[in-house]
């Protein structure tokens, strides 16, 4: 959905969120009307209000001070808090006085600096909406849930709502019947693949965000993950893995082939991708293993020593490489620090040093001797 920048077409919203429903027998598509004889009139088109009661009309922020009593600053914050919408406080329209009831009232001097592209609903067993992942542009995502009792209203919260995995009802039906079910990093890979009858999930937030929650849903699973071409996407399928290793029964690693940087699944499909090649390449993919433990003090195993003394950069022939650690030691007053100013500076300065050539690092990385 695609909301205008000017300010006033969030009246309905701002009005259901202070107001509740409209009266719905009353209201059409030009008007909203609250109370029982539709005494309070809004009009969709210009963005205004009415009171025919108390004879006081005006723009979005009037309607916010009179009903919550703050003043503009406030009332763009209260939008932003509750209706999850940027709005710039800066940008002035100029646009001319128009009427509403027979009143005439300012055009709002504000406008959305925030439009949503799409929304995502995160759905319980049954399809009934938990919460909802709101995609802005520029791009931005945030979360809200339904406001009980009042349709239509959102509360841009989630704090206590339960976490499930995206297509959920999907999910288990696939699951029941024995499908690989594709772990991807973001709502819209897993509906293009969804498009394609492939059974395709992923959490909210994106990568870094696996609620461990979710890994119940997965017992048993024969589960293919799918990461973005760039070190957060492999980091995130790497925790994924990690928190379905005793739960699922089959965990494969996917790797896209030809992805650009950044890319992801549905670069794949653009790309002209097929379903039938996908699923080649998922039983080709291997199966996912947890990395092993990170070495400390720049450690190798012994079976690589080999391999990692393979063509080594010297920074100093046959003395230092790039990337070392080396221990200068000696007694006291011996000229210790002395020698590890000299070799430095003579890097540095790509200058030889007791008869042998150095080398200045490309990156200039410090050396640490």
């Amino acid at each position: 959905m695609t909301i205008a920048s000017d300010i006033g077409r969030f009246m309905p919203d701002v009005v259901r969120a202070l107001r509740g429903p409209e009266n719905a027998r009353l209201s059409d598509r030009k008007q909203l009307r609250y109370g029982r004889n539709g005494s309070l009139a809004i009009d969709i088109e210009n963005g205004t209000w009415f009171d025919h009661e108390a004879g006081a009309g005006g723009g979005v922020l009037d309607f916010i001070k009179r009903e919550k009593g703050l003043d503009a600053g406030a009332a763009i914050e209260w939008i932003r808090r509750e209706l999850g919408v940027e709005v710039d406080a800066d940008r002035r329209s100029r646009g001319d006085p128009r009427r509403s009831n027979g009143h005439a009232e300012p055009k709002e001097s504000l406008t959305a600096a925030k439009r949503i592209a799409a929304t995502y609903d995160y759905v319980d067993e049954r399809g009934e909406v938990l919460f909802q992942v709101v995609r802005f542009e520029p791009k931005e995502f945030r979360q809200r849930r339904p406001e009980p009792g009042r349709l239509g209203a959102w509360t841009w919260s989630v704090k206590g709502v339960r976490q499930v995995p995206y297509r959920l009802p999907e999910l288990e039906q696939a699951l029941a019947t024995d499908r690989a079910i594709f772990i991807v990093e973001g709502e819209k890979d897993a509906d293009n693949l969804a498009g394609w009858g492939v059974a395709a999930t992923c959490n909210a937030q994106g990568a870094g965000r696996w609620h461990r929650e979710l890994g119940a849903h997965f017992r048993g699973a024969d589960v293919v993950l799918v990461p973005d071409n760039d070190d957060a996407g492999r980091a995130h399928m790497e925790a994924v893995g990690r928190a379905l290793a005793r739960l699922a029964a089959r965990i494969r690693l996917l790797v896209l082939p030809d992805l650009p940087p950044k890319g992801d699944v549905s670069d794949f499909i653009a790309a002209g991708g097929t379903p039938e090649h996908l699923y080649q390449l998922a039983e080709r993919a291997p199966a996912w293993k947890p990395p092993p433990p990170p070495l400390r003090f720049a450690a190798v195993w012994f079976a690589e020593v080999d391999r990692a003394l393979e063509d080594p950069e010297w920074l100093i022939d046959d003395l230092l490489t790039r990337g070392d650690l080396a221990l200068t030691f000696g007694p006291s007053q011996s000229g210790k620090s002395f020698l590890a100013s000299h070799l430095s500076l003579a890097v540095a300065r790509g200058a030889d040093v007791f008869g042998r050539k150095t080398r200045r690092p490309n990156h200039s990385p410090q050396a640490r001797l």
